[in-house]
């Protein structure tokens, strides 16, 4: 019961339940609680991951990669953003092969 208003809250903002877990344990000491993490954090979270791909050495010949790419590689990826920022070169350099084979 302690979890579902935060969730009902979180989907109201905008946040899928899975932020929600991850602002959980990220934002422990968050005193406003996972909600208020998710809208100053989470972002910060983004922009950093986002940040590190436009490196040039981990831009080559993969393109833009979008804030929602981003955001989904940081669910999957339980926030960190080293593993975030691997996921979406991965997951770039195989829609780029594929899109080479058609």
């Amino acid at each position: 019961m302690i979890f579902v208003h935060p969730c009902q809250k979180a989907e109201k903002e905008g946040f899928a339940v899975e932020e929600v877990n991850i602002a959980t344990v990220l934002g422990c000491e968050d005193r406003e609680g996972p909600i208020h993490w998710l809208q100053t954090s989470w972002y910060d979270l983004i922009h950093r991951v986002m940040v590190e791909l436009s490196i040039p050495e981990n831009s080559q010949e993969i393109g833009n990669i979008s804030p929602e790419e981003v955001r989904e590689a940081l669910i999957d990826c339980t926030g960190e953003v080293s593993r975030a920022v691997n996921k979406c070169l991965e997951n770039r350099k195989k829609k780029v092969i594929v899109h080479c084979l058609l």
